[in-house]
């Protein structure tokens, strides 16, 4: 309620709130998690003599490989992407209710 003194937040500002406190955070790390990690598992695949399993094989085209058309990490960056650019006009949003 407006002008009544109260602290509650809107719908819209409390998401905004919980985004940059907790979401995008979480975001931010798994992130720096693949980027840690994506060249020690790739480099798995070159173990010199053997030959990685079929298995280990589909899971680097599903999820390390960038490369591949569906794959999960490109998948991943991309809504990121496209939900960072939808951001602003989010946020305008959570202006307008202040």
């Amino acid at each position: 309620m407006v002008g009544s003194g109260s602290t509650r937040l809107g719908p819209v500002h409390r998401c905004g709130a919980v985004y940059a406190a907790e979401v995008q955070p979480c975001l931010a790390n798994v992130q720096r998690v693949h980027c840690e990690l994506l060249p020690p598992l790739l480099g798995m695949t070159e173990l010199g003599n053997q030959s990685p399993s079929e298995t280990f094989e589909r899971y680097v085209a599903a999820v390390l490989d960038e490369s591949t058309e569906n794959n999960h990490w490109r998948a991943f960056d991309q809504a990121i992407a496209q939900h960072t650019r939808a951001l602003p006009e989010a946020g305008s949003e959570v202006l307008n209710v202040c």
